[in-house]
């Protein structure tokens, strides 16, 4: 099964599990908007390439930005077209089916900042990774800005071995992944399977590509699995935390326990 297949048939089957999956993961989505708060322009046209049902396209375009919103899932965008409509931002926000490999057919503009928040841990061939990064480069206007979402190598087996303990069982399985970052073609099809990038991997993928790291950040740093302790906080205790965690989560050791990591980069003036 291609990785367009798998991803198409994982979220077409289970629309509501992506639905959640940020109502669940709260440190990933407020680290994640930390991010978004201190390197988006104040204004502009965003691309959302791999909108899934709209939680940060209808966010940024109830903050005022113009966005367009591609998903290779139909039942997500028709969640997403939803979402726009009940919120009463569907005047700022464009919906398109289409694949984050094939940018050029899907958009007629260049666009302030982009989001890709998912493609590129889904997408297990260096060469579909490498298309998406160019095309983004090109899709961008001059020091328009990237904030790219990948799984970490060695910060997602606290997931592995809270929801998988058995995994470690399959010798055949663990070599091939810590060899190749991607999961085994053995892998149970029910599973979750995907490219889990190095910190090396990330900043060659986007500088070969026409893109200028600003920074790299661990959007689950400390907690590892445990996302219910970050959850209970609230008022005072739960800013406190975010501030504390976002001061630390670029620091190499906050990379390095973090299952998920977000790279935010620049096109620079001399690209095309």
């Amino acid at each position: 099964m291609s990785d367009a297949e798998y991803i198409q048939q994982r979220y077409d089957l289970s629309p509501d599990i992506e639905e959640s999956r940020l109502d669940i993961h709260q440190l990933e989505w407020d680290l994640t908007w930390k991010f978004l708060n201190e390197y988006l322009p104040p204004t502009g046209h965003i691309l959302d390439i791999g909108s899934g049902t709209g939680k940060y396209s209808v966010a940024l375009a109830q903050r005022g930005y113009h966005v367009t919103g591609i998903d290779l899932s139909k039942p997500l965008l028709d969640k997403a077209i939803r979402r726009a409509q009940e919120t009463g931002v569907e005047d700022r926000i464009v919906f398109i089916h289409g694949d984050a490999r094939s940018l050029k057919d899907l958009i007629t503009r260049r666009y302030d900042a982009v989001l890709l928040m998912g493609p590129l841990y889904h997408l297990t061939c260096l060469e579909n990774r490498e298309r998406v990064v160019q095309q983004v480069c090109d899709s961008l206007q001059n020091e328009g800005v990237l904030f790219s979402a990948f799984l970490s190598k060695y910060g997602i087996f606290s997931e592995v071995l809270k929801e998988y303990p058995e995994w470690i069982l399959h010798k055949d399985q663990v070599d091939f992944l810590m060899h190749h970052g991607i999961d085994s073609p053995h892998t149970a099809a029910d599973r979750f399977q995907g490219y889990y990038a190095t910190i090396d991997e990330i900043f060659t993928l986007h500088t070969r590509n026409g893109i200028t790291p600003i920074a790299l950040g661990a959007t689950k740093p400390v907690i590892g699995s445990d996302d219910e302790s970050y959850n209970r906080l609230k008022g005072t205790l739960r800013k406190d935390w975010l501030h504390f965690l976002y001061s630390i989560c670029r620091e190499e050791h906050s990379l390095g326990a973090s299952s998920h990591l977000l790279f935010v980069g620049r096109k620079g003036r001399d690209n095309p």
